[in-house]
């Protein structure tokens, strides 16, 4: 059988910051039960380039699965990608997070820096 999905799955560091920094926060809607790290540029963004720099935690956000995520294409128009980037960046950088090279190259890649 196929393997499906992204091949640039998060480290686990980036798993951990969700947990210390926002746990269960939908970064969609605010509420308390966002349920599973996505990715924000995937290969279901129009912009997507393919790179290890997608596993950056700017590129990551945590949502609802059934309510903000599974077939509900909204979440990648240009408009809600580049709002749940906005969120996302906001949120790292009210923490102590350190950027790494990974970071800012995701950041130089899809041109947010």
């Amino acid at each position: 059988m196929k393997k499906k999905g992204l091949k640039n799955r998060f480290p686990k560091s980036v798993k951990e910051w969700w947990v210390i920094w926002s746990p269960y926060t939908d970064m969609w809607d605010g509420q308390n039960d966002g349920d599973v790290l996505h990715h924000i540029k995937s290969p279901s963004s129009m912009d997507y380039k393919s790179g290890v720099f997608n596993t950056s935690l700017f590129n990551s956000t945590l949502l609802n699965n059934f309510r903000n995520h599974i077939g509900n294409g909204k979440i990648h128009s240009k408009e809600n990608e580049r709002e749940l980037l906005k969120r996302t960046f906001t949120r790292v950088s009210n923490s102590e997070y350190e950027m790494k090279d990974i970071d800012i190259e995701f950041l130089k890649q899809y041109d947010l820096i």
